[in-house]
């Protein structure tokens, strides 16, 4: 009985899902995909730091040490 409701649970949702999709124009799943291929790409460029900000903080760390060193 237990799996019969969670069976009807998974469906309820997944009708309740596919409606979302619908409300929001997005035809079919592969757009997920598509969204998954575009966040990897976007997290893959903050894999390091910007060369501006890198190149920022080297300077203010050598500042730093030359404080401390006087």
């Amino acid at each position: 009985m237990n799996n019969y409701k969670q069976a009807i649970g998974i469906l309820n949702g997944e009708a309740a899902f596919v409606k979302q999709m619908q409300d929001q124009g997005i035809a079919n799943t592969s757009v997920f995909e598509d969204w998954l291929a575009e966040e990897k790409t976007y997290l893959e460029a903050l894999f390091r730091e910007p060369l501006q900000e890198s190149l920022a903080m080297e300077y203010w760390q050598k500042l730093v040490n030359l404080g401390a060193s006087q």
